[in-house]
């Protein structure tokens, strides 16, 4: 098992800032470490061409000008979409970064990066594997995590210093077994399932506790008092300084 890659944040940015940013863009990278993120969630998953690029849904019609399946589109026609319109006209033009570009905007900004990996069902394996190639050689600070166990096995062999985390909605399953077969150093689960006995339980596994997605600054003053270590937020500005 690895350890987690350097000092534990007390908040990630989710999505970049997904509350002032559109979600999975530079912009939202720039926003999210703007207001003090030192760690940003980001989603990728596969192009036709196998491409690992950052978009959340198996489609494309909610945050981009386009439609269909993301894994039917081929990386240089992604590559032509609006990404920011449909949050907001200042964002016109923004497009759809590759994996490799968040890489390398991740540096610039000086920020971690939390990598999670979307598959449709058919792909979890190639998902792994590619986003492996893609990042094993980054020198910045990485976590990678998943709700698909798959993937996240995949992943493992071809990038094996890279910190994984496992995503859960709870722990009512196999889910910290699973954590702990895959070597993870996190489980991640929703806030809703997050109570005090929850996250003491993930800690006596052995891994540090994340908590999705928390926007306010009370609930997530609790979440951490209560025991976990670090929460995601759409605005992580409020939460920064924690």
């Amino acid at each position: 098992m690895s350890e987690w890659p350097g000092p534990v944040p007390k908040v990630i940015g989710h999505r970049g800032a997904a509350a002032v940013a559109p979600e999975n863009t530079g912009a939202g990278l720039r926003a999210g470490a703007a207001a003090g993120a030192a760690w940003i969630e980001i989603d990728t998953r596969l192009t036709a061409d196998g491409v690992p690029v950052l978009v959340h849904d198996a489609t494309l019609d909610r945050t981009t000008d386009g439609t269909g399946p993301v894994g039917a589109a081929a990386a240089e026609a992604l590559a032509l979409l609006d990404a920011g319109s449909w949050f907001g006209p200042d964002f016109a033009g923004e497009r759809i970064p590759t994996l490799a570009d968040a890489l390398h905007l991740a540096l610039i900004l000086g920020i971690g990066l939390n990598v999670e990996l979307k598959a449709d069902v058919d792909a979890a394996e190639e998902t792994g594997v590619a986003v492996a190639r893609t990042i094993r050689s980054h020198t910045g600070r990485l976590l990678v995590s998943s709700f698909e166990e798959p993937c996240l096995t995949a992943f493992r062999p071809v990038a094996p210093d890279v910190a994984l985390a496992l995503n859960a909605r709870d722990i009512s399953g196999n889910e910290l077994n699973a954590a702990r077969q895959l070597g993870c150093v996190a489980l991640h689960v929703a806030a809703d399932a997050a109570t005090p006995e929850t996250l003491a339980e993930i800690h006596r596994a052995g891994l540090t506790a994340g908590v999705f997605t928390v926007n306010d600054v009370a609930e997530a003053r609790r979440l951490l008092a209560g025991g976990a270590d670090y929460v995601f937020s759409d605005d992580p500005a409020g939460l920064a300084s924690f």
